[in-house]
């Protein structure tokens, strides 16, 4: 990678901490011969410097958060990470030294560990009620719907054209029977 407009404060910064090895160095006054408006940013950059400061905090250790430090909801939260297996390893150690050094929230802990919930036995028998249909099983029922009143209305009008045409017939048939049979 080269320097370029999009990334030349990078490249400005390592050359400060010295990052660059010889190549870099080479692109990196090359980019600055192509692009004169930034030679004037590089060399203010390169004036500006920092030395640490020789001050020294003596009291830095009561800065330092102790493990005991908690607030209760804190140390509820530390609780329920543990028995959620959500705590990494330092916390487990800063947990554990905790409850080790202050007996009320030892007791806290254990009474913590007591109330795991144990899911009920009952069962809902009715739940197909009341679970939610998909997409794909909406249309499936709409269309199983459909079809049986389509075939049920077919079956009417079937049943109604058969038997009206013998009801019809009926009469136009005794009366030839009777006929047939009263003068032969």
């Amino acid at each position: 990678m080269k320097p370029d407009r999009s990334n030349y404060e990078i490249w400005f910064i390592d050359w400060l901490d010295d990052n660059l090895n010889e190549t870099e160095v080479g692109y990196l006054l090359a980019f600055l011969k192509d692009n004169p408006d930034l030679q004037d940013e590089f060399n203010d950059l390169a004036m500006v410097t920092l030395e640490p400061s020789d001050v020294v905090f003596s009291r830095k250790n009561d800065i330092v958060k102790q493990a005991g430090c908690y607030t209760e909801t804190q140390f509820d939260n530390l609780c329920i990470a543990f028995l959620e297996n959500d705590l990494t390893p330092g916390q487990r150690d800063e947990l554990k030294e905790i409850i080790d050094h202050d007996e009320k929230k030892r007791n806290q802990f254990e009474l913590f560990q007591k109330l795991k919930l144990k899911p009920s036995q009952v069962k809902f028998k009715r739940k197909s009620i009341v679970k939610k249909l998909t997409a794909g099983q909406k249309v499936l029922r709409l269309s199983f719907a459909g079809l049986s009143a389509v075939a049920t209305i077919a079956i009417l009008i079937s049943l109604y054209l058969f038997f009206t045409s013998d009801f019809n017939r009926e009469p136009l048939q005794t009366a030839q029977n009777i006929y047939r049979y009263s003068f032969h």
